[in-house]
């Protein structure tokens, strides 16, 4: 009976002991490639060297990722200048459509001067050949800054003085001379206003007349009339005329057109 208190007081002390706590893990020692953090367990040398870094499928995403974007930014790039392309060639088209109404139109309401009657004379003991051209404006506007200059050709070679005073002229001239407005629709010559007289610049026998009267074109009246439409534009007449063999007056093969 003694002996079981005893033995019961040393069970209870057993079972009264304090729990056992484990022991911390040790910290992290800089330099020991067996340990890791604070769990890291023994490991070998390649294991070790590999851990914490990015595996090859993370360097595959990134790749992958970049390429995407260079695509993306590509296409993106291919289509605004194709966008851009088709927006300058738009804003073309439109401005050459715009010009072409533009000059349509400057053709259709422009004026048109020709020289509508011719008349050939001479004064008393006056050796000089005179000749009158009228203008007539056929167009739909006015022509204006109008200016006429030309010269009465006389002889066996007149075609080619005729030619010759054609191409020294300029295709404007100065403005300070400019000075004519012939309004459009007048038929009747004696109301627009406008003459020029034209001369030889040499004095003309009567014998050499009657010598001119008998071939065509032994006399011959050239003119070039510049004018303007309201718009600026620059246009000019070229005339030339002359009595034929026959009688009838006639134009000269060339240096009849209206530019």
């Amino acid at each position: 009976m003694k002996g079981k208190p005893y033995q019961n007081r040393k069970k209870q002390a057993k079972h009264n002991k304090p729990p056992v706590v484990p022991p911390a893990n040790p910290p992290a020692i800089e330099g020991d490639k067996n340990v890791v953090g604070h769990s890291c367990k023994p490991c070998s040398d390649s294991v070790c060297e590999h851990r914490g870094k990015p595996t090859h499928w993370t360097a595959y995403a990134e790749a992958i990722c970049a390429l995407a974007l260079v695509v993306i930014t590509g296409t993106y790039t291919y289509y605004a200048k194709q966008q851009a392309g088709a927006a300058i060639a738009a804003t073309t088209n439109a401005t050459e459509t715009l010009n072409t109404v533009k000059k349509q139109f400057d053709t259709d309401q422009r004026p048109y001067v020709i020289v509508a009657k011719i008349e050939f004379h001479s004064l008393p003991n006056d050796p000089t050949v005179y000749a009158d051209v009228k203008p007539l404006n056929y167009g739909k506007s006015p022509a204006i800054h109008v200016l006429t200059t030309g010269e009465v050709f006389e002889g066996q070679n007149t075609m080619a003085a005729v030619d010759s005073f054609f191409s020294g002229l300029p295709e404007k001239p100065s403005e300070e001379n400019w000075n004519n407005v012939i309004p459009p629709g007048i038929v009747d010559l004696d109301k627009n206003g406008v003459r020029t007289t034209l001369r030889t610049h040499h004095s003309v026998g009567q014998d050499a007349l009657k010598a001119d009267a008998k071939i065509d074109f032994g006399i011959v009246a050239a003119s070039r009339t510049w004018y303007q439409d309201i718009s600026g534009n620059q246009y000019w007449t070229d005339f030339c005329s002359g009595p034929i063999a026959s009688g009838a007056m006639g134009f000269c093969a060339k240096h009849n057109e209206i530019r």
